[in-house]
């Protein structure tokens, strides 16, 4: 049991960050389709995205073994392409863009959304090091799970 905890907080800052992304893009589809924008296809794609991020994370659930490229291939994509998708929201609020994009919001709060934009932007590359790590065996739960199994063989 303890093994399968080992191997399942392994990609749990992953499993969190890709559920803050789903409704990320859910509240910014509901949004976009109040007000009919066209734009609202980019938060339904990445959304889509999502669930094929979710599926991996579903089937990795009691997977005790090392985890390869394939068994995250759409976990990988889905957080580079929100990553770009952030830094064009970002990069659209200097621009004179933010009427099309952010039609509910006044320009006087534009520093906020700014401002959560890169910090959203700033957990992405986060996630994308923590993926990176973990696709590497670098990360600090491969070494606890190496102890752990260290330890485990020289006790039986």
């Amino acid at each position: 049991m303890t093994k399968k905890n080992l191997y399942f907080q392994r990609l749990l800052f992953l499993r969190y960050l890709m559920a803050f992304f789903f409704f990320f893009n859910l509240y910014w589809l509901l949004a976009a389709s109040l007000i009919k924008q066209v734009i609202l296809l980019i938060p339904a794609s990445m959304l889509l995205f999502s669930i094929g991020s979710a599926c991996e994370f579903i089937r990795l659930f009691g997977h005790v073994a090392g985890i390869g490229r394939k068994q995250l291939f759409f976990t990988a994509w889905f957080f580079r392409l929100q990553l770009v998708v952030l830094v064009v929201l970002f990069l659209c609020t200097f621009f004179g863009l933010t009427e099309a994009i952010f039609p509910y919001i006044t320009v006087e709060r534009m520093l906020y959304i700014r401002g959560g934009l890169f910090l959203i932007g700033f957990f992405s590359c986060l996630g994308i090091t923590k993926l990176n790590k973990i696709l590497r065996n670098k990360d600090k739960h491969w070494q606890w799970i190496s102890i752990f199994e260290e330890i485990d063989r020289k006790g039986e």
